[in-house]
């Protein structure tokens, strides 16, 4: 046996017996369409989950509060997990027009009220981002995963 095949074979017994998760694959996915040329990326500057562990209500709720910010835009969101189900409520401070909510299963739009709030409901849990356009550009949030 060749040093190749032996490589193909525990490479074929590796992926039967410790196949890699799911969410490799959405990672994967979502890596491939991470930034357009004419967007920039807002810097994430607030995370609950490294300050409020407390947040989490229970193995099946969850709450995570999230703050981007890119020169005068700010992206503020509340991210609420139950049962697997995502609700989005944000509130947008500097922008312009809907804001589009991207998973690695496609996207949605979300009217932003004049007052700047915005609300998306029943969303897969997966990973996830938000683009706003902001005058000639479009400011976008890093992925997260809820």
């Amino acid at each position: 046996m060749t040093d190749d095949e032996l490589v193909d074979r525990l490479r074929a017994i590796a992926v039967r017996v410790d196949p890699p998760p799911d969410f490799v694959a959405e990672l994967a996915r979502a890596a491939l369409s991470t930034r357009r040329i004419d967007e920039v990326l807002a810097e994430l500057v607030h995370d609950s989950t490294t300050e409020l562990p407390a947040l989490a209500r229970s193995d099946d709720e969850q709450l995570r509060l999230l703050s981007f910010e890119h020169g005068a835009v700010s992206i503020e969101l509340q991210v609420h997990t139950v049962d697997g189900t995502v609700s989005i409520r944000g509130l947008v401070d500097g922008a312009t027009g809907d804001v589009t909510v991207e998973t690695s299963r496609g996207s949605r739009e979300a009217p932003v009220d004049e007052e700047g709030w915005f609300t998306v409901d029943g969303l897969a849990t997966g990973v996830l981002r938000l683009r706003v356009p902001a005058g000639d550009t479009t400011v976008t949030t890093s992925w997260i995963t809820p």
